[in-house]
């Protein structure tokens, strides 16, 4: 090999090194977000009920969708490089009861006797919320299915190449 052929492969192999240190993370955890927001709108679509009747949600399964605003509201936040090789991102729902849904709670009346409304009814002083997890299913559903891993990837090995 000649010194000058020696030197190009080199300067490419440093190009692949210095993407696969910054865009290449980032490009798979953007993938990664982007899998997930989606494994979470629908998982949270999977049942449907009307306002103020039953959930036909199992125990432990994830909340059946009323209006959608929980589903509508997923959203992944932007990736950042946190690091040589590292890249972080986040996705979830932004209406207050998502959590409340993820991992149950206990809610009690403050400012009046009871819980409700006139058109749903009344629950009293304290109702409790089960757990109805979504995000940690659709997490596991994505690893399970082998979607993370040829998301990630896919949009790795074309960080890399472009």
């Amino acid at each position: 090999m000649s010194a000058n052929a020696a030197a190009e492969v080199a300067a490419r192999l440093r190009v692949i090194r210095d993407r696969a240190a910054t865009r290449a993370p980032v490009a798979a955890a953007t993938a990664a977000g982007k899998a997930g927001e989606t494994m979470v709108k629908m998982v949270l679509q999977l049942r449907t009920h009307e306002a103020g009747t039953p959930t036909p949600s199992p125990k432990g399964a994830p909340p059946a969708k009323v209006s959608g605003d929980m589903a509508r509201s997923v959203q992944r936040v932007p990736t950042a490089l946190a690091g040589v090789g590292r890249a972080v991102t986040m996705w979830g729902p932004t209406v207050i009861y998502g959590p409340v849904h993820e991992y149950g709670a206990t809610v009690t009346a403050r400012n009046f006797p009871q819980l409700g409304n006139p058109e749903v009814g009344f629950f009293g002083p304290q109702v409790k919320i089960p757990k109805r997890p979504f995000m940690a299913p659709s997490t596991r559903r994505l690893i399970e299915s082998g979607m993370w891993t040829r998301v990630t990837g896919t949009a790795f090995v074309a960080a890399l190449e472009t």
